[in-house]
């Protein structure tokens, strides 16, 4: 059977797979183009922003950081559903569950008989464990690209150091947390998949191996912690524009931090929400559930999973085409009866800027 003969769920799966990937594929493409166009203007030019006056505090900062995290999670983003989307279409053709996420498979409810003679456990093997690897580059992407992006934005609009000493060790555990736990759920999957046409895709090994699912489970908690975590760090960036903001920028920056921020956080609570749902739906047997409970599943962790991510990475996106409006006006002072004052968030304790120079 060929997708063109799957039934209509099925083929909705695949078709939203495959426009995830191409949509991440053409916003892949214009955050390119955005950087290009800013590196050319200058406001990316390394060391256009480097120094300005450190009378005003901390350097400024360019979209340079931002672009790091949009484009590196944008390409993974492609490439999982690229993957996905090819797993779907080979699952036609095997009579398998189809893929939804690293967690959870459509089932196939007895469609028609697998092609004759046709065995694709090896590609939907390899394919599996190539959108699982590319997924979780997409995690720690997300997590870097607000974490960065927040920080950045407040320190153009205040002066002060961001991300101060705190936040880089509070982010930087976080993000290698995610890579070392999802990196190991990940080969211990790998050692245990098998050879050839036998080989097991990374969903089955997690059903039937505890050490491999506890340790995956693990990963998706610390994923859901640090998602979370940043969020509220953006939030707090916010608050600290709004209370130490001076300059020409502050109006541009606070809506353009404002509305990423209030836009960004509830996505990423509900897809940690719905994160938190698969993680129990692992333990259970879903083809024990009605077919019309497995449709609203299969729809609700792809909206709230595969394209929230891409929303996710569409916002800071948006944020990185509006970043130069962040740098038009460059301020040349900071009054020192402020100084000690001027602190927003956990990320700027640290009183850096008490060790900077005061001219250039």
């Amino acid at each position: 059977m060929a997708i063109t003969n799957a039934t209509s769920t099925v083929q909705a799966i695949f078709a939203l797979h495959t426009a995830t990937a191409g949509l991440a594929l053409l916003m892949l493409i214009t955050a390119g183009l955005v950087f290009l166009k800013q590196l050319k203007s200058g406001t990316s030019r390394p060391g256009g922003w480097k120094r300005f006056s450190y009378n005003a505090g901390a350097p400024r900062h360019s979209s340079l950081g931002t672009h790091f995290w949009l484009m590196s999670g944008l390409f993974n983003l492609m490439v999982a559903y690229a993957a996905q989307a090819a797993i779907v279409a080979l699952q036609t053709r095997t009579n398998s569950p189809f893929s939804i996420t690293s967690m959870y498979s459509y089932p196939s409810y007895g469609v028609a008989n697998s092609v004759t003679g046709a065995n694709y456990g090896k590609d939907i093997s390899i394919l599996s464990f190539l959108y699982q690897f590319a997924s979780i580059l997409v995690n720690v992407c997300i997590v870097g690209a607000i974490w960065m992006h927040a920080n950045h934005l407040e320190c153009n609009a205040t002066g002060i150091k961001a991300p101060g000493f705190i936040s880089w060790i509070w982010n930087q555990f976080w993000i290698l947390a995610m890579l070392g736990l999802g990196f190991a759920a990940w080969g211990l999957a790998y050692i245990r998949r098998g050879n050839g046409n036998s080989a097991l895709y990374f969903l089955s090994i997690l059903s039937s191996s505890n050490i491999t699912r506890t340790i995956f489970v693990t990963y998706v908690a610390v994923t859901i912690a640090a998602s979370t975590s940043v969020t509220i760090e953006a939030l707090l960036c916010l608050t600290g524009v709004k209370k130490n903001g001076f300059g020409g920028t502050v109006t541009n920056t606070k809506r353009i931090l404002g509305s990423f921020v209030f836009m960004v956080l509830p996505i990423v609570w509900v897809r940690n929400a719905f994160s938190i749902a698969q993680i129990v739906m692992l333990y259970y047997n879903v083809n024990n559930w009605s077919r019309t409970t497995n449709q609203a599943l299969a729809f609700l962790f792809i909206i709230f999973g595969e394209l929230a991510n891409l929303a996710i990475l569409g916002l800071v996106l948006l944020g990185a085409m509006s970043f130069s409006k962040t740098l038009n006006v460059r301020p040349t002072s900071v009054p020192n009866t402020n100084r000690e004052a001027r602190a927003s968030s956990m990320s700027r304790y640290t009183r850096d800027d008490k060790s900077e120079k005061t001219d250039v």
